[in-house]
C-alpha cells in the first residue's frame, strides 16, 4: 500500500518525531514536508502537499509537525472505505487543557469541533474532486472533510486512538529554522 504523509511545519523540534512514527510503521511511503507557506495555520502547507502527492498511491494522511502516529495506524486504511478517521487524543499536560478524544469515545459522530486533520483519504476520491483547504475557514480540517464525506458514505472511525497531538506544550515548542 503506497501513502502519501502531508506534514505542513514550521520546522519544529518535533517534526523528527512525525517522521519517525510513520517510518517505524510504513516502507512504501512518500513523505511531504511542506513549510514554504507562512499562513500560521499550516493550511496553505496542506494545499501544497496535496498539490505534490503521487497520483498512483492509496492514501493521503495529513500529520502536523508536533504530533505523531501510534503503531498500528497503517492497518486502520482498510480498502473498503473512502475516509478513516484516527481516534485523537489532545494530550495535555497543560491543565489548562483537559485531555480529549476526538472524535469523543461516546460520540462518533463526524462533525466541526468532534474532528481535527486527524484522517486518511483515498487517493482516488481526493483526485475525483480535487478539494483543497479553505484558508479563510474557521475550521479549514472540517470544512474539507465535510466535503469528502458528501461524496461518500465508506468512512470508518478508528476504536483505538492512533493519532496523538500533544497540546500541553504546544506554545513552547520553538521552530529549528532547519529545512
Amino acid at each position: 500500500m503506497k501513502i502519501e504523509y502531508i506534514i505542513p511545519t514550521l520546522y519544529r523540534d518535533t517534526l523528527d518525531r512525525a517522521v519517525t512514527s510513520i517510518k517505524r510503521e510504513c516502507t512504501d511511503h512518500n513523505i511531504l514536508i511542506c513549510g514554504e507557506i507562512k499562513d500560521g495555520r499550516g493550511v496553505g502547507n496542506r494545499n501544497d502537499g496535496l498539490n505534490k502527492i503521487r497520483i498512483d498511491s492509496d492514501w493521503i494522511i495529513f500529520l502536523d509537525d508536533d504530533d505523531y502516529l501510534n503503531e498500528g495506524f497503517s492497518k486502520q486504511l482498510d480498502d473498503t472505505y473512502d475516509i478513516v478517521v484516527l481516534r485523537m487524543s489532545q494530550d495535555a499536560s497543560n491543565p489548562f487543557y483537559p485531555p480529549k478524544v476526538i472524535p469523543r469515545l461516546e460520540d462518533s459522530r463526524l462533525y466541526s469541533g468532534n474532528v481535527g486533520c486527524n484522517f486518511a483519504i483515498k487517493t482516488s476520491l481526493y483526485l475525483k474532486h480535487k478539494w483543497l483547504f479553505d484558508v479563510t475557514a474557521k475550521n479549514p480540517d472540517w470544512n474539507f472533510l465535510e466535503k469528502a464525506l458528501s461524496q461518500t458514505n465508506k468512512t470508518k472511525v478508528t476504536n483505538e486512538i492512533y493519532y496523538v497531538a500533544p497540546m500541553g506544550g504546544y506554545n513552547k515548542l520553538k521552530p529549528t529554522g532547519k529545512r
